[in-house]
């Protein structure tokens, strides 16, 4: 009894230390593997700005102080205390040591006894339009050599400036190594909440804009800030190395960059904000690849931290610390999941999870997942909430979810991803848990904040990323909490009662699904599908007869695959059969009767049998007949009567012409010989229409006649229509009765009269004219005329009318381009004329 206690209790002890043993290797698999992890996080090579600040001409990723004291600007910055960058005065700005007494008694005795400013000075014209300005170069000119002769910095002008030298000119020490304490003038100016810049208004505008653009932009994409404020930079370079020695940053402060209008133009203000720690990155490196350790940075001055990081010089090394600050862009978004990482916690070693996910050499863990029946009620039980849509593998991730399981989701944009984040974390705050949602960018934390804004759970969030998980945000998020109003009575029974009526109508919908998806008994047919069948083969059905349509299969839900197909091939058989009867004979379609019995069939077939040789006889009797010139090419299959018909004609007709016949036999030939016919028939009925119509057909004008006509016909279109011939008779009647009375008024006139006519070419119109023009003259006119025996006044006569009738013209359109003329003499008229004539190439001048 005691031997087996003690069995036992040594099998215990070696179980568990196998135990122990086992797992203390698992953990150091770990421990190993987010050390490595670790090692990846940090980028140790000089394109990392935390290893090798970018000090380039004209960069625009920093901005260096100067004149300033580290501990100062660190105590300010860490407490948040916002702070100005300070640019250097304008080139132009009136320097402060020209403003000294020194300085203005020399310029007082300069401009009366310096002789080239009086020279100059004399020689100035007070009328030039530049003077005031020639008058302030001189001015400028004198001041310069006062500054020479007193021993002042030269004056830095815009074409070429000094920064080092304009900064002292205005008292700033230009130097970006920085002051001692005890080197701090009492101006207090190290006191302040300025930061002094070594640049110039518009250049520290350009920059200033660039790092604020930069780190807002870098913010917005993964919710980091980067703007930090470094003090001291560590310059340094390994034993043998020959390399340009590296310029690390020692200590980091995050910073969060205003941009503040001013009269003067834009401010820019820093605030710090976290904590000021080490350079994580730079000891990393150190610690990793050289085996030294930076001391670590605990709350206190700066400046003794720089000291003692400078004392640690090792032996061998280019090692110098400056005493620089600055403030500039330097991601570090790896940092604290660098530290995060740190396997010296327990709670990352120790993490179950983490031990899966780092000790698992893949299997079965990596397979996909099942996808299950989102309508199973047991299925649906597990995720009884939704507040988006979700597709069966959406659905089936938050199942395996809510069943504690851990899943990695994968799928390209737009698969529905944040869809399906948002349902697990509704889901869980439904279950009343607490969820962190955790994205590399910051687009991802919007999409999922909106999308659960919209779904009205905005409320219940609390915002972490950087920017937005301040102070104020945390007690603005806590306050919207508890303002919420609580839902109105009985919203939550209406809701669980539109959730039974969906489930019911789901279920009604489901049971005709399944009733689609029921096979048929044997004949392995669903409804569905045989549905489908009836509805695609409905077209064919109903163009068969209706003794076929109508016909009617026992049981066809008892067919079977094999009985279908042999009813299948048996019509297709049929089909086939009436297909080779399409192509019987013409002789055997037209019989109507079949043959009832074997001996009636023999009795068709002997007589067809003599059929065929009696037509083969009566083939070889034509071939050797005299009359097989006028017999069908195949007088069988020819038609009876016109073969008839034709040797009735010939036996009738001894006279006929064989060869003519025997042409008459050729089917063009005969087809020609009817056109001649027909020809010859449509001339003699239109001779015997002419013969109708004319009425004296043998006329010898009866041709003109045809064509007079025939022209008549073309004008209307190919016909002769009596109403438009009536039409066209009226009008020659007309023309005829008007010349008949032009004939007897000529043969009325006198003979003089017509004489004259007849020599100077006069119309009758002419002649009505002169007349009328001798009823209209005025007495006294005709009392004075003369006898005219030379016939000169007609043509005079005739001549001034028509320059009269082309006046008038001209004067109508006159009037008509000019219609507010008014009415002027022809004095006036004739002096504008003369006017514009003579006024040449400006008449459009003209007054007048």
């Amino acid at each position: 009894m005691t031997e087996n206690h003690f069995a036992e209790d040594a099998a215990e002890d070696a179980a568990a230390e196998n135990r122990d043993s086992k797992a203390q290797g698992i953990g150091e698999i770990v421990r190993s593997r987010i050390q490595h992890l670790r090692a990846r996080l940090l980028d140790s090579s000089r394109r990392n700005p935390l290893i090798q600040v970018p000090f380039r001409q004209n960069s625009s990723s920093l901005i260096r102080f100067v004149d300033e004291l580290p501990d100062v600007l660190a105590e300010r910055l860490h407490n948040q205390r916002p702070m100005r960058l300070v640019a250097l005065p304008p080139i132009d700005e009136p320097l402060p040591d020209e403003q000294t007494d020194e300085f203005l008694d020399a310029l007082e005795i300069a401009r009366a006894t310096d002789e080239k400013h009086l020279a100059d000075s004399a020689a100035l014209d007070p009328t030039d339009s530049d003077y005031a300005q020639k008058e302030l170069d001189l001015e400028r000119a004198l001041k310069d050599r006062v500054r020479a002769e007193l021993g002042l910095p030269e004056r830095q002008t815009e074409e070429n400036p000094s920064l080092a030298a304009h900064a002292r000119n205005h008292g700033i020490s230009p130097d970006y190594i920085l002051p001692e304490r005890s080197e701090s003038p009492e101006d207090g100016r190290h006191d302040d909440a300025d930061i002094q810049t070594l640049l110039l208004p518009e250049r520290l505008d350009r920059v200033g804009r660039s790092l604020h653009d930069r780190g807002h932009a870098f913010e917005r994409e993964t919710g980091v800030n980067v703007l930090h404020a470094v003090f001291g930079i560590l310059e340094w370079n390994e034993p043998g190395s020959s390399r340009t020695p590296a310029r690390s940053p020692l200590l980091l402060l995050e910073v969060r960059m205003s941009r503040q209008k001013a009269p003067a133009g834009a401010e820019y203000h820093i605030c710090g904000e976290n904590e000021l720690g080490l350079n994580t990155t730079l000891a990393q490196t150190l610690s990793a690849q050289f085996g030294l350790e930076l001391p670590p940075y605990e709350e206190g001055s700066v400046e003794e931290y720089l000291e003692a990081v400078a004392d640690l010089a090792p032996s061998g090394w280019h090692w110098s610390v400056r005493r620089e600050a600055l403030v500039g862009v330097f991601p570090s978004s790896r940092i604290a999941m660098y530290r995060d990482l740190d396997p010296d916690n327990g709670h990352v070693v120790e993490s179950p999870l983490i031990e899966t996910m780092l000790s698992s050499v893949g299997g079965d863990g990596t397979s996909y997942a099942e996808v299950y029946d989102t309508d199973d009620p047991e299925v649906e039980t597990r995720v009884p909430r939704l507040v988006m849509d979700a597709d069966a593998s959406q659905f089936s991730s938050l199942v395996d979810v809510a069943n504690g399981t851990n899943v990695a989701i994968e799928g390209p944009p737009g698969s529905g991803k944040s869809q399906t984040i948002v349902n697990l974390i509704a889901s869980a705050m439904a279950d009343g848990k607490k969820v962190l949602f955790v994205a590399e960018k910051l687009t991802a934390l919007d999409v999922v904040r909106n999308r659960l804004d919209s779904a009205g759970l905005g409320e219940f969030i609390l915002p972490l990323q950087a920017g937005r998980g301040s102070r104020d945000a945390v007690f603005q998020s806590l306050e919207d909490r508890l303002g919420m109003e609580r839902p109105p009575a009985g919203s939550a029974e209406a809701h669980r009662s539109r959730h039974e009526a969906l489930t019911r109508r789901r279920s009604e919908m489901q049971a005709y699904l399944d009733t689609l998806a029921t096979k048929l008994d044997a004949c392995g047919l669903t409804v569905h599908e045989a549905v489908g069948r009836a509805i695609s083969t409905a077209s064919h059905i109903d163009g068969l007869p209706r003794d076929i349509r109508r016909l009617r299969i026992a049981a066809p839900e008892s067919l079977d695959k094999e009985t279908r197909t042999e009813i299948d091939g048996d019509a297709r058989m049929v089909v086939d059969r009436l297909d080779e009867a399409d192509r019987i004979a013409t002789l055997w379609r037209e019989a109507r009767k079949a043959p009832l019995r074997a001996d009636e069939a023999e009795d068709i077939a002997t007589d067809l049998a003599a059929l065929a040789r009696a037509i083969e006889a009566f083939r070889a009797d034509a071939e050797d007949s005299p009359l097989r010139p006028y017999l069908p090419e195949d007088p069988v299959l020819a038609r009876a009567a016109p073969t008839r018909a034709a040797l009735a004609a010939i036996v009738g007709n001894p006279e006929a012409d064989a060869d003519l016949v025997d042409r008459l036999l050729d089917t063009e030939m005969r087809r020609a010989a009817h056109d001649v016919c027909e020809a010859r028939d449509a001339a003699q009925a239109a001779d015997k229409e002419l013969a109708e119509i004319l009425s004296e057909p043998d006329a010898d004008d009866v041709d003109a006649t045809i064509a007079s006509a025939a022209e008549m016909a073309g004008r209307q279109k190919g016909t002769i229509d009596p109403a438009a011939m009536a039409v066209e008779i009226e009008q020659l009647g007309a023309q005829r009765d008007t010349l008949g009375h032009q004939r007897d008024l000529a043969t009325a006139l006198p003979a003089r009269w017509a004489k004259i006519s007849e020599d100077e070419g006069l119309t009758l119109s002419d002649l009505r004219l002169d007349a009328q023009r001798l009823l209209s003259a005025p007495q006294p006119v005709l009392d004075r005329r003369l006898a005219d025996e030379a016939r000169l006044v007609p043509a005079t006569a005739r001549e001034a009318a028509a320059s009269q009738r082309a006046l008038a013209r001209e004067r109508d359109t006159i009037r008509q381009r000019l219609p507010r003329a008014g009415t002027h003499s022809p004095t006036d008229l004739k002096a504008a004329a003369d006017a514009i004539d003579a006024a040449g190439l400006f008449r459009f001048l003209s007054g007048r």
